[in-house]
């Protein structure tokens, strides 16, 4: 098993900042939280992670970075997600808004607004 990058730490706080209802939970996870698994797919990527201790209830959740993530190179930024399965943080998803992305994270900026799949900020 792997440590976080710096990058996925950054969003997982973000994730934490924005759900504030699993904020300790989220900040618990990156303290103790594993990667099994980084897979990119060209349009975002998916983050396995390799927790066994059960750490959110309900027991399975989509918890949603609501920021842009701006990287050089990409129109429009990703968002990202955190799956949660039966209690415990299952693994991380970043997507691209139409964008060709392949994990590649220098420079790396987070901002609050959305981007809508049309390319408008909201």
């Amino acid at each position: 098993m792997n440590a976080f990058t710096d990058f996925e730490v950054a969003i997982l706080e973000r994730i934490a900042m924005d759900n504030s209802a699993y904020r300790e939970q989220v900040t618990e996870l990156v303290r103790t939280g594993q990667v099994t698994e980084r897979e990119w797919t060209g349009a975002g990527g998916y983050i396995t992670l390799g927790s066994s201790t059960i750490l959110f209830e309900p027991e399975n959740l989509e918890l949603d970075a609501d920021a842009v993530i701006e990287i050089p190179g990409l129109r429009h930024g990703l968002g990202a997600l955190l799956f949660v399965r039966n209690g415990r943080a299952d693994f991380l998803e970043f997507f691209t808004y139409d964008d060709e992305w392949w994990g590649d994270s220098c420079g790396f900026h987070i901002t609050s607004a959305k981007v809508t799949r049309e390319g408008n900020a909201t």
